[in-house]
């Protein structure tokens, strides 16, 4: 038992780590031609702060960063009780349009076309891990001034079914780093 809470302690450090590095690579550069571009120290605070998504009817645990505004909905409910939620998270930035959302158990709409496909696996602690990550053929898609990244865990030991879709559009911020940490950071509640 002290092992496992050893092992979740280094866990949890390692996911706050990679948060934070995950924010610092995506933030844009701070001049432009010589200047430095002013932040207030609270803003930039909570940029980096990580807060931690926990709910038991979602049966889902995931890290995130605490400037990110999140939502819950609930868009249907199914005959055998199961529920499709969404969990959507909005850029703190007010000019970005760019959004993370996991859908619990999604069903009633046709497929997304995505740039980045992830393969997801989950452990026998229910630990999300990215199996491979795969770029989309070329298509006209592509041009559409979105990068949508996908990943989808069909099955889970739970009985739910998880996706994640990042989308993120063209002059935003790369939030694609911290779509993998978010992915990453996630657990599944048995």
């Amino acid at each position: 038992m002290q092992k496992k809470r050893i092992l979740f302690a280094v866990a949890f450090l390692s996911i706050t780590l990679a948060l934070a590095l995950a924010i610092r690579a995506t933030d844009k550069d701070d001049t432009d031609s010589g200047s430095q571009q002013v932040q207030t120290n609270q803003a930039k605070e909570s940029a980096e702060v990580i807060k931690k998504y926990s709910n038991a009817q979602n049966k889902l645990d995931f890290s995130y960063l605490a400037g990110w505004n999140l939502t819950e909905e609930t868009k249907a409910t199914y005959d055998n009780g199961k529920k499709w939620n969404r969990i959507t998270l909005t850029s703190p930035e007010p000019e970005e349009s760019s959004r993370i959302i996991i859908e619990i158990n999604p069903d009633g709409y046709g497929p997304i076309f995505s740039d980045d496909i992830y393969e997801l696996k989950e452990d026998a602690e229910g630990q999300i891990g990215i199996a491979a990550r795969k770029f989309a053929e070329p298509d006209d898609n592509q041009n559409d001034g979105w990068l949508i990244a996908t990943a989808n865990l069909d099955e889970a030991s739970n009985g739910q079914s998880y996706h994640f879709r990042l989308e993120n559009k063209e002059g935003d911020k790369d939030y694609e780093k911290l779509f993998e940490s978010i992915l990453t950071s996630t657990r599944i509640q048995k």
